[in-house]
């Protein structure tokens, strides 16, 4: 009994560690998917004429890039 018992412990540390993973790749597809919006935003605005809106959208979307990369220091790179 206490080896089922150690078994599905070992599961479960597996299951929380693939999770933990997820996360991971969760966030870092999130941050790139809010600076490319801010960023196609910027294109839109500037086509329209409106360059200081769209300056704007750029700074934001830098801003959030560079969010993502504080983020990341000392965390594996998923994404290469």
């Amino acid at each position: 009994m206490a080896q089922r018992v150690q078994q599905h412990l070992g599961d479960w540390d597996a299951a929380l560690y693939l999770m933990n993973e997820a996360i991971l790749h969760i966030r870092a597809t999130h941050s790139v998917l809010a600076g490319a919006v801010w960023w196609e935003r910027a294109t839109i605005l500037r086509g329209l004429g409106r360059s200081e809106e769209a300056q704007a959208s750029e700074a934001q979307s830098a801003l959030v890039f560079e969010e993502r990369v504080d983020r990341r220091e000392g965390l594996p790179d998923l994404l290469s």
